[in-house]
């Protein structure tokens, strides 16, 4: 008899031992929330997305106040705030873990000692995350965002940094929640120094911006604003130059028996360039006082109006014969400036 009193009381023994109570789990739900406050390993690996709460999303929330516990069903609405004992709580982008110390926060306020335990019951229509990455990369706007991804690997996803940029002032625009968050990252501690906890977290629709530095400041200023006005001016004192040494020449033209049209140069450089009227003026004059400039000045006199209404209709061949009349343009130059020195000589003695 008492043989089987003692398989009887050890069997009821068994089977509440394997039964789990609601103080069991919320002993569970503490430990845990205790392992999540003090787990600071910046190496632990990252919640992926299914363990993210994200609106769309079902909780099921246990809470023991007390002898007694209320169990609440609470949808993750839209903005990421659930209702919980009329209390709004934001919890969009938390772990399980992170939701239980949160809602524990906000409920002392109302419940005295409240023990939380929170688990995903239902997740929401997937929905595709995105970031946005401005600034000094090579493919900037948004971006699809698969998983969770760090600032180095969204700037890589963005075809990497320009060579301009500064990365030891990356901005990060968070939009969790009603005020947005500025961070600042030093990613080239994190390249140089292997300082890994500026290498920050990209949550869904943040905004990313790579600013340039110094130096790209001054080369942007240098090529928009110093190079074309340096260059219009240089154009402008060759034009002065060119014009007063033709207006020297002009003054006393070559006498020739035939005036050669430039028909090419025009094609080439523009019918009211200066770079044609030199030409016009040294094939019609210098040009022709050796015989092999005479002998190109007959050959062009000749077919150089087909020439150039076949250079016209095909641009493409203008390469070909450019570099020969950039020759020519040198050499008109040069005898310019001879012209001008021959004329400045001849000044005293007249």
């Amino acid at each position: 008899m008492r043989l089987m009193m003692l398989v009887v009381v050890m069997g009821l023994w068994a089977g509440c031992a394997s039964s789990v109570s609601p103080d069991a789990l919320l002993a569970q739900a503490e430990g845990r929330a205790g392992e999540g406050k003090g787990a600071t390993n910046p190496a632990a690996p990252q919640a992926e997305p299914k363990d993210i709460i994200e609106p769309g999303d079902g909780l099921e929330i246990l809470i023991q106040r007390g002898a007694g516990e209320e169990k609440f069903t609470a949808p993750v609405r839209t903005n990421g705030i659930i209702t919980v004992a009329f209390v709004d709580i934001d919890v969009k982008g938390l772990t399980e873990d992170e939701a239980e110390a949160r809602i524990t926060e906000e409920l002392t306020e109302v419940i005295r000692n409240p023990r939380v335990l929170v688990r995903i019951t239902q997740k929401g229509p997937a929905r595709v995350r995105n970031f946005y990455i401005l600034g000094e990369v090579r493919t900037p706007g948004k971006l699809p965002m698969a998983r969770r991804v760090t600032l180095l690997q969204a700037i890589g996803q963005a075809g990497g940094h320009t060579e301009v940029a500064d990365l030891e002032k990356v901005i990060v625009i968070s939009r969790q929640g009603e005020t947005p968050q500025i961070r600042l990252a030093n990613l080239r501690s994190v390249l140089v120094n292997g300082e890994m906890t500026a290498d920050l977290l990209v949550a869904d629709e943040d905004v990313i911006f790579i600013p340039r530095s110094g130096i790209g400041d001054f080369n942007f200023y240098y090529s928009k604003v110093i190079l074309p006005v340096m260059t219009t001016v240089v154009g402008l004192v060759n034009g002065v130059y060119i014009g007063k040494a033709l207006e020297v020449l002009f003054r006393q033209p070559v006498q020739t028996s035939v005036a050669v049209p430039c028909w090419v140069a025009s094609v080439l450089y523009g019918e009211h360039a200066w770079q044609t009227h030199v030409l016009r003026w040294y094939v019609s004059g210098p040009l022709r006082q050796s015989k092999g400039g005479r002998l190109f000045a007959g050959v062009y006199l000749r077919y150089g109006q087909q020439a150039a209404r076949f250079l016209k209709h095909h641009p493409s061949a203008q390469v070909v014969v450019k570099p020969l009349f950039d020759y020519l343009l040198r050499q008109a130059v040069r005898a310019v400036d001879d012209t001008r020195e021959a004329s400045s000589r001849r000044a005293p003695q007249a």
